[in-house]
């Protein structure tokens, strides 16, 4: 059975992937550079994990994920697709209502997704325009052993 991160990162882009205009979304391949994506992958989403919060109650942890969902358009020359900072912001809000529309993600463990702001960087990385939603996600895992 896949971990609890696992179903949860594969919950969070299933939410993401209803967003239509997304081409591309990713958990496992994050890049560095927006001019790594190809033309045809944009727009496109990676998510991006932080480091866990743990508070052990006795048998299992009750935990705090941050994640971010990085958010990349940028000009698709075959469809004269031309990103703007209005796009951008159409986007972010489409993700955000995506993820909060099922905000445990419709996994039994998972206890609240919240949305805690996003943040962009408009026109530093021409032509390409970047965001970042950041989210975090309660769950509780079970832990082995004796307390």
């Amino acid at each position: 059975m896949p971990s609890i991160r696992s179903q949860i990162a594969d919950a969070f882009l299933a939410r993401v992937a209803l967003v239509v205009d997304i081409k591309t979304s990713s958990f496992d391949r994050v890049r560095l550079l927006d001019g790594d994506f190809a033309e045809w992958e944009l727009p496109a989403v990676q998510l991006i994990d932080g480091d866990e919060l743990n508070a052990h109650e006795m048998l299992r942890g009750r935990k705090t994920w941050p994640i971010t969902v990085e958010l990349v358009i940028g000009p698709i020359a075959a469809t004269g697709y031309e990103p703007s900072q209005k796009k951008l912001w159409d986007l972010i809000e489409a993700i955000e209502n995506s993820v909060m529309g099922e905000p445990k993600l419709g996994l039994a463990t998972v206890l609240h997704v919240k949305l805690l702001g996003s943040n962009t960087d408009q026109g530093l990385l021409h032509p390409f325009y970047t965001a970042r939603i950041n989210f975090t996600v309660d769950y509780y895992q079970n832990l082995v052993g004796e307390c």
